[in-house]
């Protein structure tokens, strides 16, 4: 993690992955033209970013969404004002793959306008850029979900990528992804393992699990995992080993994560349940 500071205004950046992640706050210099290799997908926080792009000016103000292919000239910040954005650099690879989430297929990627006016994506892009911005806010496998379903419905919502219709035995599906992630969530595993098994695109899966089960795949199954390991905390396991057994990387890991879900350490949880620890049976 690494971070730039400048005036006037500030200037952050940060890395998660292979993303590359922008802050700007209070921002009145502008940009000369210039091209990235990756795509660039902005969230407008404040005033407006009035910028060059294909041979036309274009004002972005609050709330909207900048997208810009690779390779394509333009400039920047060109307004009166101080403006803000969280920019997400994505390379060329990822977007790629999550378009090809969106359908088990390569598909060109475009967008009509460089500009997309969309409060509830901005949102979610916002929150996103915020996240992955912070660190230890997500594990690995949660902020690339989180990636595929936010970016993949910016995808198709605006640009060129079809998604694979909807199945008519969706429910079966999700129904089958539970009892499957159920079966192995002491395990390591990977979601686009659960897509699979479940004949489902990664991005479909990972929508249709949060809308029909209110909650992302990821967190449903660190769901499990914290069940299992209240379960093993009956016993006279060292917390380590629950830690372990349970699925979680270490029990630095799942102290953090249960404190969250439960609201109180393993070791508390334990001492606050001796009859269930004396009469545990496996």
């Amino acid at each position: 993690m690494q971070m730039v500071e400048s005036t006037p205004g500030r200037y952050a950046t940060t890395s998660y992955s292979t993303l590359r992640l922008l802050e700007l706050q209070n921002w009145v210099e502008p940009f000369p033209r210039h091209w990235h290799d990756e795509w660039g997908i902005a969230v407008i926080e404040q005033g407006v970013n009035r910028f060059w792009y294909r041979g036309g000016w274009h004002d972005a103000p609050a709330g909207t969404i900048i997208v810009v292919p690779p390779g394509e000239i333009h400039d920047g910040g060109l307004a009166p004002d101080p403006w803000a954005e969280r920019m997400s650099y994505v390379p060329v690879d990822t977007m790629e793959m999550i378009a090809q989430a969106c359908s088990e297929r390569r598909q060109p990627l475009m967008f009509a306008s460089p500009i997309i006016r969309d409060e509830s994506l901005a949102a979610e892009l916002r929150a996103l850029h915020r996240g992955l911005s912070t660190p230890d806010s997500f594990k690995p496998d949660e902020g690339g979900e989180l990636q595929v379903r936010v970016i993949g419905t910016l995808l198709e919502r605006y640009g060129s990528v079809r998604v694979d219709v909807p199945r008519s035995d969706e429910s079966v599906a999700i129904r089958r992804a539970k009892q499957f992630m159920g079966e192995r969530a002491s395990t390591r595993i990977m979601l686009p393992e659960v897509a699979d098994a479940v004949g489902l695109s990664l991005y479909h899966f990972i929508r249709e699990f949060h809308k029909r089960v209110g909650m992302t795949p990821h967190a449903y199954l660190k769901q499990l995992r914290i069940m299992i390991a209240q379960r093993l905390l009956c016993s006279d396991d060292p917390i380590s080993e629950v830690a372990l057994e349970a699925g979680f990387a270490d029990q630095s890991h799942l102290t953090r994560e249960f404190h969250r879900t439960i609201g109180v350490t393993p070791g508390a949880f334990r001492a606050a349940w001796p009859v269930q620890r004396s009469t545990f049976e496996r």
